[in-house]
């Protein structure tokens, strides 16, 4: 088959990510044939290998790829903050949250990073569409969740703070609550202060006996909020 007709096949089919066992699918011939076939196309540059026996269309857009090699998945973070509109950074990789531990994968030049969580703290995305396929995508409520959970620091507190009055608070509450995290209702509660919103019983409830940090990967200095048991060790615009 030649490689127009076949990556036209693909496209029609909604495919930009396939395996070895699609193109056989498709042009009917043994393995062997279509590993030597596969490889001549990356050669030419027309698909790019993401890893063992999975390729993609070179010109398929990288969300799809992101949320594709691992399920479930969805994008988060700062990509995510991104995609809602909630900040003015530009994402120089797109981080996605999984179940599993996985290598960094490079499409089109971007960057996707896998961040694992357990099972049960994966919840709150939406199917998202995109040029030529779909991702999935977090919900801005638990984009800010993973946020204030996640030990490494993706995305600035003061783009946390800006984006919860974007936010569902209900939801956001009830989302701070389900990732069962003292620190994280901590946090949740204390930027709620600071956006003169008000504080649900719920989450008063359930702050913890440990002192949290406000930004786990800086060191532990700064004001003592007893309300939240909280250190404030980054400043907040």
């Amino acid at each position: 088959m030649q490689a127009f007709a076949f990556i036209e096949k693909l496209r029609s089919l909604g495919r930009p990510m396939f395996s070895v066992t699609d193109a056989e699918r498709i042009i009917d011939k043994p393995r062997s044939y279509i590993r030597i076939y596969l490889h001549r196309l990356e050669r030419k540059g027309l698909i790019l290998r993401v890893e063992r026996g999975k390729y993609l269309l070179r010109d398929a857009d990288p969300l799809i790829l992101s949320t594709s090699l691992v399920t479930p998945s969805y994008i988060s973070f700062l990509f995510a903050f991104y995609l809602h509109g909630l900040t003015t950074q530009i994402p120089r990789s797109i981080q996605v949250v999984s179940p599993s531990s996985k290598k960094r994968v490079l499409s089109n030049e971007i960057e996707v990073e896998f961040v694992k969580f357990a099972p049960k703290s994966i919840f709150g995305y939406q199917k998202r569409v995109v040029r030529g396929g779909y991702a999935f995508v977090a919900e801005k409520e638990k984009a800010v969740i993973d946020c204030l959970y996640y030990k490494r620091n993706i995305v600035s507190f003061s783009d946390i703070l800006n984006a919860i009055p974007e936010c569902d608070i209900d939801k956001l509450v009830i989302y701070a609550l389900r990732m069962d995290s003292s620190a994280v209702v901590q946090r949740l509660g204390y930027l709620l202060s600071l956006n003169n919103i008000p504080i649900p019983r719920s989450l008063k409830k359930r702050v913890g006996k440990n002192h949290v940090l406000l930004n786990v990967a800086l060191p532990r200095k700064g004001e003592y909020v007893s309300e939240w048991n909280l250190i404030v060790n980054e400043a907040i615009q």
